[in-house]
């Protein structure tokens, strides 16, 4: 073709038809404008696919981060409520002058199976507090990778900002959850040894052979739990730590399902 070109170029210059000439050469550069226009278009519209993958890939990965969040959530929902019942069960125990085998125990866990384990693991789930993980790895790299503008829904985008700048509230009340915990664990050293505070991270076997090769004094136990004069207000602490967690935890998960919707409308349209 570009030989064709220029033997039809020399052609005319040789011809001297200039006119000819001249609507050639404008001809000529029409086609290259042409050709550089639709390069551009084509260049333009492969940005712009490419774009819209990246933007549905964040979108998609955000829901997977919230739906990892909810996972934790109802985790931390069963932990916390198996603590709180831990707690109910020591302030049982120092309210109560009747003698241990009378005293009306919950068992926390479905692994607590007899009363000594039920006590020693109440004392010592009662000093926990364990906070939801918050998976933000696709909100960190958003912003890390300066990519916020990729989002095109601005709606959207202020839902998910505003979620994740909730989350970051965490670290102000988390200040005072772990005082409580704090407290009530310095008790807790003095209720008993270390080697029973560990109890309950044993499978059960661990547990049964623990108690065959170890008497435990309970009624020293429970003497340290009935003559200590904070430890009542300390699981009351512990108590109200873990019901305001668990209230938060609620609102957080509400906000990640209705946040999950959003994004799936928005995945649906795009």
């Amino acid at each position: 073709m570009a030989k064709f070109f220029n033997r039809l170029r020399r052609s005319l210059l040789e011809s001297k038809a200039f006119g000819s000439y001249l609507k050639y050469g404008i001809g000529e550069i029409v086609l290259v404008v042409i050709g550089i226009l639709i390069a551009i278009q084509i260049n333009n519209w492969y940005e712009a696919r490419k774009l819209h993958t990246i933007e549905r890939n964040y979108y998609e990965s955000f829901v997977e981060d919230l739906k990892a969040d909810i996972e934790s959530l109802n985790s931390h929902r069963k932990v916390t409520e198996m603590n709180m019942a831990s707690a109910q069960n020591v302030i049982r125990v120092f309210r109560s002058d009747l003698a241990f085998r009378e005293i009306e125990l919950v068992a926390p866990s479905p692994y607590d199976d007899n009363d000594t384990i039920i006590l020693l693991n109440s004392i010592s789930r009662a000093g926990f507090i364990w906070y939801p993980e918050v998976t933000d790895y696709t909100f960190s790299d958003l912003k890390s990778s300066g990519g916020t503008s990729v989002l095109k829904n601005k709606e959207l985008k202020k839902k998910i900002f505003r979620y994740y700048a909730l989350l970051s509230n965490y670290d102000d009340w988390k200040i005072q959850k772990d005082e409580a915990q704090r407290i009530y664990q310095n008790i807790q050293a003095g209720l008993m040894e270390p080697r029973y505070r560990i109890l309950s991270n044993y499978s059960e076997e661990e547990r049964v052979e623990f108690l065959a090769q170890n008497t435990v004094d309970l009624d020293e136990i429970i003497g340290r739990v009935r003559s200590h004069p904070e430890i009542e207000s300390a699981l009351n602490a512990m108590i109200y730590s873990q019901d305001r967690l668990l209230l938060e935890s609620e609102f957080r998960e509400i906000r990640a399902e209705r946040l999950i919707e959003a994004l799936e409308v928005e995945l649906g349209d795009i």
